[in-house]
């Protein structure tokens, strides 16, 4: 099946596959009611849309998704790497980073903080040039200085405990 005055759209079956070919301009691909689905630019990306909205499309870089991308069965995975070297998934219990390829795991911020999973209390925070802190149950037990260790307790009833590699406790 041939469109255009030269022909310029193509639909056809060889056999074995089905094809469309597009010999100018971009290839729409569009609902009942008008609104885009899917549009072949010429010489460029592909536009993926929802609701009229493109919501997926490929550039120079890429692949780029504008909103969220849901992997909606437990243990499916965000790999990245030639050998899926970094995986972010949850496996039906736990949220899992998996490093499993060469070298370290590295965060790079000037500041991180790690809460517990209401984003009510603080358990970790780490400061750029400044502080290492951990907290219990959010309160403030335990911070680097630069001048050493400031250790905290409740009532300024301090206790530190070393324990040897027989459990054995050794001072307080």
């Amino acid at each position: 099946l041939c469109a255009g005055s030269s022909s310029d759209l193509e639909i056809y079956h060889n056999g074995n596959n089905s094809f469309i070919e597009n010999y100018t301009g971009n290839l729409h691909i569009k609902g009942k009611n008008g609104e885009e689905s899917i549009v072949a630019i010429r010489d460029g990306g592909v536009e993926l849309y929802h609701n009229n909205s493109k919501k997926a499309f490929t550039g120079s870089t890429g692949f780029n998704v504008d909103g969220n991308c849901d992997l909606v069965n437990d243990n499916n995975k965000l790999q990245l790497g030639n050998d899926a070297d970094l995986q972010l998934y949850h496996d039906g219990s736990d949220s899992i980073i998996a490093d499993t390829g060469t070298g370290h795991l590295q965060i790079r911020t000037n500041q991180l903080r790690v809460n517990n999973a209401a984003n009510n209390e603080n358990m970790i925070i780490a400061t750029e040039n400044g502080a290492v802190e951990l907290y219990y149950d959010n309160n403030l037990r335990l911070g680097t200085k630069s001048d050493g260790l400031n250790l905290r307790g409740q009532s300024n009833n301090i206790h530190l405990y070393l324990r040897t590699n027989d459990g054995t406790s050794r001072g307080e």
